[in-house]
């Protein structure tokens, strides 16, 4: 009888070679203390303006405030262009949002490994402690029609 080869395809290799990211979140031990109280936590998603930070939204962010846990902030949905959301957190802290609030968003369709470690660097500069990688949305239902994916990471 003969040896069958498996035809099933291989793992690809760990592409995150050398990127080593040590997490110290107070943030999750809050919010277990919170899930443990059966209290819901309540976060809410806000997308950037195309062109220039809405003053309007901001000041409204920051009255409504005492209303949510986190704030999320979206990097380019429908893959659109929009303005970055550590330059967006970075205008909400200096207005007053509290920096334990924030949760940025990145997408490993616009960056490589290179310049993933630098938004999360720069991230961890400001104080913002949650991040949510997401691969992203395909740039054929976008605005950017001629831009390249990466998906260096997905």
């Amino acid at each position: 009888m003969r040896k069958r080869k498996n035809f099933r395809k291989k793992p690809k290799a760990n592409r995150m070679e050398g990127l080593q990211v040590d997490v110290y979140n107070n943030n999750v031990d809050k919010a277990l203390r919170i899930l443990k109280k059966k209290k819901f936590l309540k976060s809410i998603e806000i997308i950037p303006s195309r062109y220039k930070i809405d003053k309007k939204l901001v000041i409204d962010i920051k009255r409504s405030q005492q209303y949510f846990d986190y704030l999320d902030i979206a990097c380019c949905p429908m893959a659109n262009l929009r303005i970055s959301p550590i330059s967006f957190a970075h205008h909400l802290i200096i207005k007053g949002v509290p920096n334990k609030k924030l949760i940025l968003n990145f997408s490993t369709r616009d960056r490589n490994s290179l310049a993933l470690q630098s938004e999360i660097l720069g991230t961890y500069s400001m104080g913002i402690d949650n991040i949510l990688l997401v691969r992203g949305d395909s740039l054929t239902i976008g605005n950017s029609k001629k831009s390249n994916e990466v998906f260096e990471l997905s």
